[in-house]
C-alpha cells in the first residue's frame, strides 16, 4: 500500500499513517518544512513538491490524505491531480479548515 500525505507541513500527522509493507510518502512545497519532518521521521520519504503537479506516476496511491492543506493550492488542479495518482477506487480523505476560519479570512 502506497499512502500520499498531501502537504504534509512538518510532518505533525504523518506518523499517524500506516502502510503496512508499503510506503508512506510526504509532499510539501516547503523545503523548511520538510527539513522539520525529516528530523522528527527519518523513516518516512519526503518530497518537495506542490499538489497541482504530483511527482509520481499515474495511478501509483492506495490513498492520499490532505490535512488543511488543500485550501491553500489551486483546488481544481488538485483534485486532478489526486484523481490521477489514484489507483482505480482508491481513498481521498481531506480535512478544511473549520467554516468560521474560512469566514473570517
Amino acid at each position: 500500500m502506497s499512502i500520499l500525505d498531501l502537504g504534509c507541513g512538518k510532518g505533525i500527522n504523518i506518523d499517524f499513517f500506516k502502510a503496512g509493507n508499503g510506503t508512506v510518502f510526504g509532499l510539501d512545497i516547503s523545503l523548511a518544512s520538510l527539513s522539520e519532518a525529516a528530523r522528527s521521521f527519518p523513516q518516512r520519504k519526503l518530497l518537495c513538491g506542490s499538489g497541482e503537479s504530483i511527482p509520481f506516476r499515474d495511478c501509483s496511491m492506495d490513498a492520499v490524505v490532505s490535512n488543511v492543506a488543500l485550501c491553500y493550492m489551486d483546488i481544481p488542479k488538485a483534485l486532478r491531480e489526486i484523481n490521477r495518482v489514484l489507483v482505480p477506487g482508491g481513498t481521498l480523505a481531506a480535512t478544511l479548515h473549520y467554516f468560521a476560519f474560512s469566514r473570517s479570512n
